[in-house]
């Protein structure tokens, strides 16, 4: 059984020529920032997690329980962003 938590596991993505692979734990009640350069997968990734976008492969979990496959309105998910986007 998974940790609880936020957990991706094997979690491809891709454009074109371009590919990301994501493989993240972050334990129930943990602090975590998402940083790094521009273009580097950071909004790919929450995009990922929110259910914007799908992955090519890879699981995503919130405490064990796969949600991939939910809609982002079902997901027990929120995206705080820095600036306010309308």
């Amino acid at each position: 059984m998974a940790a609880p938590g936020l957990e991706l596991e094997g979690l491809c993505f891709g454009r074109g020529e371009w590919q990301v692979t994501f493989d993240l734990r972050v334990p129930a009640g943990a602090f975590a920032a998402l940083i790094g350069a521009s273009g580097a997968g950071k909004s790919t990734l929450l995009a990922l997690v929110g259910g914007f976008e799908q992955p090519l492969s890879g699981a995503i979990r919130v405490d064990g329980v796969d949600i991939g496959g939910l809609p982002p309105a079902r997901r027990p998910i929120t995206t705080l962003f820095q600036d306010h986007n309308l």
